[in-house]
């Protein structure tokens, strides 16, 4: 994925250079002025109408939150989505068409993803607020089957601090760029999204969940993949280690482990294994948990995901209070 992401960064240069400065971005208009085709498929529909004017809106205001150059990223995002959607969505019903290909539906889906991407713009999480850049693509497919049928379509989304003033803010920005995915399973055969949240910050350190879904057309089921990314900013630049968070003891390692687990029991998950997948899991569970590009520390306490090639055959999802995780925390933990 990561030859395709550079693709798409140039394919989305190209797409801001075909659209003007004075071009509608995110565009709310009065449909007494609807001239063009998709103009009045939107006027044409209540939700679909109300949907734009809810995006024009919420882009005004989360652009007033930016920097010049972070409202200048958003803008430039908007028009990577614009040319997408003029791509992927036709004008007019086409010939022997299901209601889920026709130039409604197809607008309503992308109006209601943009809207939920756009209302994480802005975003503030201790000292940082963080701009977000989302860059589209799609190319023919000669088959029905994906998202949007006969298209193979592109999502990458990553954040980046607004307006950064120090090297350390500077030199995040730049990591997480080069942090975005490799190439997924499916080559260019697929529809692909990665996407990210940013979930704890304070002056020392930012934690950033991320999502990847792959899904090869033709293919029974989706691929999903989650992961973490955890820098820390002062007083050097680097990736975080678990010696940053729990300090030189290993005494928390088996502490950690038996909560996970706990966690695991108490949700139930360990019922269906037998005695020897439970040893099995526990010992794969040993490795996961001690790992920082596992760990997404939230509001709520550490957040751990295992996908379903690591724990059994789902995903599962624990979080390890504030309160549970304090008593394995030393004094200079990063934490603190």
């Amino acid at each position: 994925m990561r030859d395709r992401i550079h693709a798409m960064l140039m394919l989305a240069g190209f797409a801001y250079g075909l659209i003007t400065d004075g071009a509608a971005i995110a565009a709310s208009f009065d449909c007494r002025d609807a001239a063009s085709a998709r103009e009045k498929v939107i006027c044409g529909d209540p939700v679909l109408s109300q949907l734009d004017k809810d995006l024009g809106r919420t882009y005004r205001e989360r652009r007033t939150m930016l920097s010049p150059h972070g409202a200048k990223v958003l803008q430039n995002s908007e028009r990577s989505w614009l040319h997408f959607v003029s791509t992927v969505c036709p004008n007019t019903n086409p010939p022997n068409s299901e209601n889920s290909w026709t130039p409604a539906y197809c607008l309503k889906k992308r109006y209601e993803d943009r809207l939920k991407q756009i209302q994480r713009v802005g975003e503030r999480f201790g000292p940082f607020i963080f701009s977000r850049v989302d860059i589209f693509a799609a190319e023919p497919a000669p088959d029905q089957t994906g998202d949007i049928g006969g298209f193979y379509v592109h999502h990458v989304a990553y954040p980046q601090i607004d307006n950064p003033t120090s090297t350390q803010s500077k030199s995040w920005n730049a990591r997480i760029i080069r942090t975005l995915s490799g190439n997924g399973d499916c080559g260019k055969e697929a529809d692909d999204d990665q996407d990210y949240t940013i979930s704890y910050a304070n002056e020392r350190l930012i934690s950033m969940g991320i999502s990847i879904s792959e899904y090869c057309h033709g293919a029974a089921g989706e691929f999903y993949t989650s992961g973490a990314q955890n820098f820390v900013l002062a007083p050097s630049f680097r990736a975080l280690t678990a010696r940053d968070v729990f300090g030189r003891s290993h005494r928390w390692v088996g502490r950690l482990e038996t909560l996970v687990w706990q966690k695991f029991d108490k949700n139930g998950w360990t019922k269906g294994w037998t005695s020897e997948e439970q040893k099995d899991i526990k010992e794969r569970l040993g490795y996961i948990v001690i790992r920082p590009d596992n760990w997404v520390f939230t509001k709520d306490g550490l957040s751990m995901a295992f996908n379903h090639d690591e724990v059994g055959y789902n995903i599962y999802s624990v979080i390890i209070s504030w309160s549970e995780l304090k008593s394995l925390l030393p004094q200079d933990s990063i934490l603190r």
